[in-house]
């Protein structure tokens, strides 16, 4: 491969940001401003939650506004992003990308931004609005535990169920703004475990459930290059690793461009080590080979593979060559203009070289004076930026920057003007071109809205002079539809569309989420018409897809109890899903498919919405500690999952929590006509179901009485002597039944009067006796005084 000559037309420069900082410590209420510059149509991607915990909603708070600029033959797109007022669940990655972009630095701009809350130490996590994780802990595959925090100031520890700290090292790192990676998980990483954390005063803490599962096959190695591109006579070491169990035998071979036999390839001697892992060991199996003095049949694909007696697994790396170093430089604005009293101006250049090259900024052809602090360099990979601070009139003119490598040097020219009356770019902008309408939405890749919910769109629209603005719309009925430019049709207010609203530079349009299809907001004049497209997807199960519990809530974890039979939902959008389909992991962590199980039952049903498939587990018992998983792919084939992990809990008898009479004893007497309430409840597991009997006969609901939902209380609204008499709760449940009983009377003045049923008390029936055995003692006594008297001896 010779060279390059010429930059490949195709190659587009990454994004930038125009703050150095890719970590921003802020605080709950303030703000954040953030502009974005790129040669494609930029999008932000930034943290969204539902309402329960990103309140207000960030798409209340957000603004987005685009701009796009001219120069030469080149486009300039720049997107600026606005948030006021920052709350906590905002921390995280805020990244500026294009379309399609990957996860490599070429096609976005990263910024991480922490919202410090004192009520709130922990960032929010995708599983649940409450202080616990749940994750499945695959043997030897890398996990995060998004233990994130709102500060990086924040000392974080892992614990175990012990409450020992954890120590960090090569096997378990931390990053505040992704949480604990386990590298290479092994046993111990079982059960119960938590994240603390503590930052002056305030202290916060998230309980983590892990769930080992054993390695059943090898995880990709780690395969890394000294570099990934070199120069004819350079010399690259490839390194292939992988971390495996006590006791597994291992062969690493590598695969690669050249004659293995090549006198430069040397391979290495595998070697390994054993790794302590909090008290886990398994072994770490390194091999590495070297390309010395490259030459240019040595570009291509390097393989690391490695093999077991049953299992293989491969990891591949592309290596470039080039005959000689080269530079080439972009750059983002060659006019910069801007008033004098501004903070700062930057003059950016996107950098593509070989290798990184000495980089040298001139004002008219003098090199700037690097011991001047207003004048600030930065020299990245693929880009350089010079920012100057406080511009003064004196700091206009032409600047250059000359990139320098071995054997090639570039340049690039900037004209920079600073005006006492500022003719700023927006307002270039407006005065020159039409603005594209921007589409502001809940997510900048929401697609899907959640049935019989009102939804605002907000498009911003810009121009000279002032354009039309039209929302147009067009069905979708059937999968994988796209919009047509032929099927568009003006929205008209409906029960589905109860309002547009027009501002001076935006319209928003309501919608009641109804119908799923795409809509359009078109702003025109006369020089010309901009259209941007948003889908809108119906659905009944939030994000399109989603596994739901037999009442309708996500579930991630159930606690069955041993007899119940359990039901999961899974439910994928059909408008951008294939079918769901399930299988589950057995207590062996073995994978199953569905038809293996005899008392598994799979419904599979269709809405107006979703495709579902239900699946029925019968009579659980305490083996059925298993992970039930669901998969359906969307229409671009990726692949989409939710598991659901069962803990099956054993029957529990019923015992009473709260017993009639209480405190107040099994007699009690109530006047007529107050209002009283009778309590009973109980636990067990299943949860026990609460009867209640007066006179041997069950209480139904009338005027009269009245029951809380689940029967714990049964209240009298006006107490009359009818509801006089014996009364029994029961509780029951598939571990057994119990019984409580109390009397109650219902008379005026107390317990003086009969009781309200005919029948007498225990308390009445003592009294009686009580008085009948003394009256015949008082008798008896008199008896033998007076015949003492009678036969007293003369």
């Amino acid at each position: 491969m010779a060279a390059p000559m010429t930059r490949a037309s195709s190659a587009v420069s990454p994004p930038m940001l125009n703050i150095d900082q890719r970590r921003l410590l802020l605080d709950t209420g303030g703000n954040i401003s953030v502009s974005c510059v790129g040669e494609a149509p930029l999008f932000w991607t930034y943290p969204t939650y539902p309402l329960e915990i990103q309140n207000p909603a960030i798409s209340s708070r957000l603004n987005l506004t685009t701009e796009l600029v001219t120069e030469s033959d080149r486009t300039i797109y720049k997107s600026q992003l606005d948030i006021s007022p920052l709350v906590w669940s905002d921390t995280g990655h805020f990244i500026c990308h294009y379309a399609n972009a990957s996860q490599d630095d070429l096609s976005r701009a990263l910024l991480e931004v922490f919202v410090y809350d004192e009520t709130h130490l922990f960032a929010p996590h995708a599983q649940d609005t409450r202080p616990f994780i749940f994750m499945p802990v695959h043997q030897g595959t890398p996990v995060t535990i998004p233990c994130k925090v709102t500060t990086p100031q924040a000392n974080v520890s892992f614990l175990d169920s012990n409450w020992n700290k954890l120590s960090l090292g090569d096997d378990l790192s931390y990053d505040p703004i992704e949480g604990f990676t386990i590298w290479y998980p092994g046993d111990v990483f079982e059960g119960t475990f938590y994240c603390n954390a503590e930052y002056l005063d305030v202290h916060a803490q998230i309980m983590v459930q892990l769930k080992f599962m054993p390695q059943t096959q090898l995880h990709k190695p780690d395969f890394i290059a000294s570099q990934s591109k070199a120069l004819l006579g350079d010399r690259v070491q490839f390194t292939c690793s992988i971390s495996v169990a006590l006791g597994t035998r291992c062969l690493i071979e590598f695969t690669f461009p050249v004659d293995e036999h090549s006198n430069r390839i040397q391979i290495n001697p595998t070697t390994q080590k054993t790794i302590d892992s909090n008290g886990y060991e398994y072994l770490k199996i390194e091999r590495s080979m070297v390309v010395k003095d490259v030459e240019m049949a040595d570009r291509g694909i390097y393989r690391c593979t490695v093999k077991t007696h049953d299992s293989e697994t491969f990891k591949e790396e592309s290596f470039d060559v080039y005959e000689q170093s080269f530079a080439y430089l972009t750059p983002v604005f060659s006019n910069v203009d801007v008033s004098l009293g501004s903070d700062s101006a930057d003059l950016s250049v996107s950098i593509y070289a070989y290798p990184q090259p000495n980089v040298t900024w001139f004002k008219d052809d003098v090199p700037l004076d690097p011991t001047n602090r207003r004048f600030d360099v930065r020299l990245k990979t693929d880009r350089c930026r010079l920012r100057i601070h406080k511009p003064q009139l004196a700091d206009a003119g032409s600047y250059r920057m000359r990139a320098v490598t071995r054997d090639m040097t570039a340049e690039e020219t900037f004209s920079f003007q600073v005006n006492l009356d500022k003719l700023g770019l927006v307002n270039m902008m407006r005065l020159s071109f039409v603005d594209m309408p921007s589409v502001v939405l809940d997510s900048a890749e929401a697609t899907y809205y959640m049935t019989e919910s009102y939804v605002s769109f907000v498009c911003k629209f810009d121009g000279i002079p002032t354009p039309a603005v039209f929302w147009n719309w067009q069905p979708c009925d059937h999968a994988g539809c796209e919009p047509s430019s032929s099927l568009w049709k003006r929205v008209q207010m409906s029960k589905n569309i109860p309002e547009v609203v027009m501002g001076e530079d935006s319209s928003t349009l309501t919608v009641l989420s109804r119908e799923s299809g795409f809509y359009q907001c078109e702003a025109g004049n006369k020089e010309g018409k901009d259209r941007k497209d948003l889908a809108f997807f119906v659905t009944d199960v939030d994000g399109g897809f989603g596994l739901l519990d037999d009442k309708g809530k996500p579930a991630s974890r159930l606690f069955p109890v041993v007899g119940d039979d359990l039901v999961i939902t899974c439910r994928s959008n059909r408008l951008r899903f294939t079918h769901p389909t399930f299988f589950f992991m057995d207590g062996a962590l073995k994978q199953m498919h569905i038809g293996d199980e005899d008392r598994i039952d799979i419904v599979n049903n269709q809405t107006e919405y979703s495709k579902i498939v239900t699946l029925t587990l019968s009579s659980v018992s305490l083996l059925d500690t298993r992970v039930f998983i669901c998969e359906a792919q969307d229409l671009e084939g990726s692949l989409f999952r939710r598991e659901v992990q069962l803990y099956p809990k054993d029957v529990k008898e019923p015992q009473f929590t709260k017993s009639l009479g209480g405190d107040s004893g099994k007699v009690l007497y109530i006047e007529p006509g107050v209002r009283h309430v009778l309590e009973c409840d109980a636990t067990g597991l299943p949860t026990p179901e609460i009867r209640w009997f007066h006179n041997g006969n069950e209480v139904v609901i009338t005027d009269n009485v009245e029951f809380n939902h689940n029967f714990t209380r049964l209240t009298l609204s006006e107490a009359a002597t009818e509801n006089g008499g014996d009364y029994v709760c029961e509780a029951t449940n598939r571990g057994g039944v119990i019984y409580s009983n109390m009397t109650l009377y219902v008379q005026a003045g107390g317990p003086t009067g009969s009781p309200t049923t005919g029948a007498l008390s225990k308390g009445h029936v003592a009294m009686i006796v009580c008085l009948v055995f003394g009256g015949i003692i008082i008798l008896v006594v008199l008896v033998l005084i007076y015949l003492r008297k009678v036969v007293r001896p003369k």
